[in-house]
């Protein structure tokens, strides 16, 4: 729908700041109303980001284009489901802002959390089966091992079921959820946590996010919390 577009085009901008959305000032965007808002918010914190939703779209772009000098510097993201409207509106406001995007189901976006619960889980997997191979080695060898390679073994083996664990963990719950879950437990606001969240997904290769995802302390403890419910959930 319009709202996880909106939100999958806002998280593919790493630089993105301050958003406003034109929707959200409630009040009709040709009125005095509005222009106080736009003036009042930009006084207080510039914005980086202007959300354009299709169903005002003519009110709305004439807000834009009255106060052009306030957002030119702005990436404006036009939210157009039908491929010619979207190529309609890049024609005619392209050269009026300094980035101009429309965007909608026409463009694929793929919403960055199914992304990232589809890549948890090729890694969920990969580590698990990194896991079954370590404790068939373990169970096959154990017998013939000195103490410390036993002891190491063990360490090795409980290191793969944890990343197994971690990354089912973090499979089940979405970016999204995660972030407004930790906001809750007092480790940053949320758009801190999406910033951190979105710069730990920037990686070459799913083994680098995976390394950025899991070494990082605020998701593991989250993810160790979320395996650990589920722990107790199952044996109820």
């Amino acid at each position: 729908d319009a709202k996880e577009q909106v939100e999958a085009f806002i998280l593919s901008h790493p630089a993105t700041e301050q958003v406003f959305e034109l929707q959200v000032c409630n009040a009709v965007p040709s009125s005095t109303e509005a222009q106080r808002y736009v003036e009042e918010q930009q006084s207080q914190r510039p914005f980086t980001h202007v959300i354009v939703i299709e169903e005002n779209a003519e009110a709305d772009m004439a807000l834009l284009l009255r106060n052009q000098q306030t957002f030119g510097g702005c990436v404006v993201g036009f939210y157009a489901p039908r491929p010619e409207d979207a190529q309609l509106y890049m024609d005619a406001f392209t050269d009026c802002f300094r980035v101009f995007c429309p965007f909608g189901e026409n463009r694929a976006v793929y919403h960055p959390d199914r992304l990232f619960k589809d890549e948890m889980m090729v890694l969920a997997r990969a580590f698990h089966r990194s896991y079954e191979q370590a404790g068939r080695a373990y169970i096959s060898l154990g017998a013939k091992k000195t103490e410390q390679e036993t002891t190491d073994g063990w360490s090795a083996l409980s290191e793969h079921l944890q990343r197994s664990n971690l990354a089912l963990a973090l499979h089940h719950k979405t970016k999204i959820e995660l972030l407004h879950r930790l906001s809750a437990q007092k480790f940053g606001t949320t758009k801190a946590l999406l910033s951190r969240c979105a710069q730990t997904m920037q990686g070459e290769s799913l083994l680098e996010k995976a390394e950025a995802i899991l070494n990082d302390p605020v998701t593991e403890y989250l993810a160790a919390a979320e395996h650990r419910r589920w722990c107790n959930f199952h044996l109820m």
